[in-house]
């Protein structure tokens, strides 16, 4: 078996279901090689949106567009590790960069596409609810199913049809962690600056 070409096909589970086994596999699978990844992706990109607004005094209503943006496209390698530790529990961060240069293209790809869409989806009110709420896995489709950026979207309306519930649940709990995740950057990211680059300053608030 050539696991190099193996897929991964995706089936609909309850979001307690899905909870429970993100946790499990998680805490079985590599949990340190999740933590190395965090270590080279997340964390840098936090810092930097940091740096910015110390250094180049961006303020915080414009830092976090970008944070979300940065956040967005950097759903990739989580998904390239969690794809190949599904078949291969020896999976490194070298094999991630590998999935990474392989799938960049198209992710970035569908992830346009998916800009595109909810913008023109505008004109109509919980027009972005529904496109988002329609093709929420297309990256798993594309990463995990090795489709291309439009096969992606289609195999992700398909894969929901009759079954929008599922699909505006899931937005709505990727929104949850979201903003408990903007909390906690934010309070670490206001501490940070505070305690560290205003060592003896003035003391004014942000």
């Amino acid at each position: 078996m050539n696991l190099g070409h193996a897929t991964v096909v995706l089936r609909s589970r309850r979001i307690a279901e899905v909870a429970d086994l993100s946790l499990r596999f998680t805490r079985s699978l590599a949990p340190f090689t999740i933590v190395k990844l965090w270590l080279v992706t997340l964390l840098p990109a936090w810092v930097f949106c940091v740096l910015l607004h110390h250094f180049a005094e961006l303020e915080w209503f414009w830092l976090w567009p970008l944070a979300l943006m940065l956040g967005w496209f950097l759903e990739l390698p989580f998904l390239a590790l969690a794809g190949r530790l599904l078949l291969d529990r020896e999976a490194t961060l070298s094999d991630v960069a590998t999935d990474c240069r392989r799938f960049g293209w198209r992710f970035l790809g569908a992830r346009l596409l998916l800009t595109v869409y909810s913008t023109l989806s505008l004109i109509a009110v919980f027009g972005p609810i529904f496109v988002f709420s329609t093709y929420c896995f297309a990256a798993e489709a594309l990463v995990l199913e090795r489709a291309t950026a439009r096969g992606a979207l289609k195999r992700a309306k398909t894969f929901l049809r009759g079954r929008s519930g599922t699909g505006l649940e899931t937005c709505i709990v990727q929104l949850g962690i979201l903003l408990g995740f903007m909390t906690l950057g934010e309070i670490l990211g206001q501490s940070l600056v505070h305690e560290v680059f205003d060592v003896g300053g003035t003391g004014e608030q942000l």
